[in-house]
């Protein structure tokens, strides 16, 4: 049981209390639980127990001092190394994804940046 979605950093970001997560309150959801081939699917209850200080929590739950909240998880099987990242270019139209490579050689730059797409493939069509 952890917090994966950051619960407790976005409450306490914007002031609405300090809280943890209480882990004997806290459990799988067992029917959302579920495993396919390539992917598998998780869910949790959680609870979290604190000080409520901003008046958000206090206008959505009955007892501000406990939040239960549902978080949802996917693990997917990443495709094979058939994929290639497309390098970004402002004049395409497209928005894009960067990240810093420090292990970059000196004479490139250290920014890295893609388009952000999909990897689409045609399927072809037998005719009967």
């Amino acid at each position: 049981m952890q917090d994966a979605h950051d619960v407790i950093g976005r409450l306490r970001g914007s002031q609405q209390g300090n809280y943890s997560l209480d882990k004997s309150r806290s459990a799988f959801y067992q029917p959302r639980i579920k495993n396919f081939p390539q992917n598998s699917e998780f869910e949790s209850t959680l609870t979290f127990t604190g000080q409520p200080t901003g008046g958000y929590i206090r206008s959505v739950t009955p007892t501000p001092s406990s939040v239960t909240v549902r978080e949802h998880y996917s693990f997917v099987q990443l495709p094979d190394s058939n994929y290639k990242p497309r390098k970004f270019d402002p004049r395409a139209g497209y928005s894009d994804i960067s990240y810093y490579d420090y292990a970059t050689p000196i004479s490139e730059p250290i920014e890295k940046r893609f388009i952000t797409r999909h990897r689409l493939e045609k399927k072809i069509r037998v005719q009967r």
